[in-house]
Parts: C-alpha cells; structure tokens; sequence
C-alpha cells in the first residue's frame, strides 16, 4: 500500500508520498492533481523499481471533499528489498 498525503498551500493542492519516491504532484486545479496521482505512482513504480502495477485509492474520495489528510492506494505491486 501507497500512502498519500495532501495538502491545500493557498489556493495550490499539493500531494505527495513518502512510500514512492518522487511523488510530488501539485496545481492549482485540485481535480487534475488529484487524477495524476494513480497514473504518477504507476510510471514511478516501473521507473524506479521495474514493477508495472495499476494504483487505485483503496477509499473513493471526491476530490472537491478532500481535507488535509492521508490518503491510502493499493497497487498490485510488492516491493521486496
């Protein structure tokens, strides 16, 4: 599992994770950071680990209901070190 943290910075929607490195997607348009976030930890997954996976939030949340909290996805990826 992916954890994804949000943040709102003014009027800028910023997530980020510290489980995939990289992933650090922020815009003003809270709708388009919030859709990157899935096809991000995907390509970061077979960049950075040769993994494909398909990444998916674990718990639907509208991205206009979104507060400055966690949020979790499941990928069908293992990582192993």
């Amino acid at each position: 599992m992916v954890t994804v943290h949000y943040v709102k910075i003014d009027d800028y929607h910023y997530f980020r994770s510290d489980d995939v490195i990289g992933l650090r997607i922020g815009s003003s348009d809270l709708h388009k950071a919030y859709h990157d976030v899935c096809p991000a930890i995907e390509i970061l997954m077979e960049a950075n680990h040769n993994i494909k996976c398909i990444a998916q939030p674990i718990k639907f949340k509208k991205a206009s209901v979104l507060k400055s909290a966690p949020i979790t996805y499941s990928s069908n990826a293992v990582i192993s070190s």
